[in-house]
């Protein structure tokens, strides 16, 4: 393996402390000798990009003088990349095998219609150890943001990541414009990533009604852009009618602002929405829809905490 046949992406902001740990664990691991690892500072005030180059010039650094999105910075590491291969980490997120990118090449060398590779990920603040798993790569619907592997020439053939989108709903945007050109999404439980995130606290976060109002976003976005438009009126207006008898009316009454405000901008971006249709054949989506979901999180055995 060699550095111009992979590379590592990652965006940050504002979290060195979470990035310096990261890097660590790839230095740990000697992937700064195997890839070329780049990290894309999206207008940090926290002094990110002295700390890069001051304790890990070996890393590439491209940085945002004010904030553009995760989005934005993805798509051009993407675009500007050489490689035959681009890992995605979150920065608070870390290979716990370190023969990960062994798994990578292997697994895109393998199976030609695979796009991207999906990883096992373990979500929580415990760091974990290696341990194996019972499952095999097949093929999955989508691929979750913190841990995940582009095939460059793949990449090439579908849009870019829908920045406007702000975040949430990019992975399966490039899913279904992958699976509409015959490609595939490979959930490769040989590549083992901790996403460093405890997800019960997040509703305790000053950021959780934002993330809800996103969330609602791309997922009514996404019924739009590729959805048969029966189908969009169907699920729209059951995932409506949902949110309220399950959250709004019991649990989170105000959660309807928020809901209000998805709705406002959901109208709001229906122009950029319309330009961007790209919607499934009934038989496309039918067989889409029989895809294994995303595996989003993987339960290890308590003994495999570190």
């Amino acid at each position: 393996m060699f550095a111009s046949e992979i590379e590592i992406h990652i965006t940050t902001k504002n979290r060195w402390n979470e990035l310096q740990f990261t890097l660590q664990q790839l230095q740990a691991q000697n992937i700064f000798e195997t890839a070329k690892v780049i990290v894309f500072d999206d207008g940090s005030t926290d002094r990110t990009s002295d700390f890069i180059r001051n304790q890990f010039p070996q890393v590439q650094l491209l940085r945002n003088g004010q904030s553009r999105g995760y989005m934005y910075c993805r798509n051009q590491m993407l675009n500007q990349s050489k490689a035959l291969y681009a890992v995605s980490l979150d920065d608070d997120a870390h290979f716990i095998n370190g023969d990960a990118l062994k798994y990578v090449v292997q697994n895109f060398e393998s199976d030609p219609l695979a796009a991207v590779l999906a990883f096992r990920i373990f979500w929580g603040k415990e760091i974990r150890k290696f341990e194996r798993s019972d499952e095999t790569a097949h093929q999955v619907q989508s691929f979750v943001g913190c841990g995940h592997a582009w095939r460059i020439d793949a990449w090439r053939q579908v849009p870019d990541y829908p920045e406007y989108w702000k975040f949430y709903g990019e992975e399966d945007f490039a899913s279904y414009s992958l699976f509409k050109k015959g490609m595939k999404v490979l959930y490769t439980p040989e590549v083992y990533v901790q996403h460093r995130v405890d997800v019960r606290s997040r509703k305790l976060q000053d950021d959780y009604s934002l993330r809800l109002q996103r969330g609602w976003q791309s997922g009514w976005n996404l019924m739009f852009t590729f959805y048969p438009f029966p189908m969009f009126i169907k699920m729209f207006s059951y995932s409506i009618f949902w949110q309220l008898k399950s959250r709004v009316f019991k649990t989170e009454p105000e959660a309807v602002f928020t809901m209000g405000k998805a709705l406002f901008y959901f109208v709001l971006d229906l122009r950029l929405l319309i330009k961007g249709r790209n919607t499934l054949l009934k038989s496309e989506f039918t067989a889409y829809m029989k895809l294994p979901k995303a595996k989003i999180y993987f339960q290890p055995s308590v003994k495999s905490i570190v």
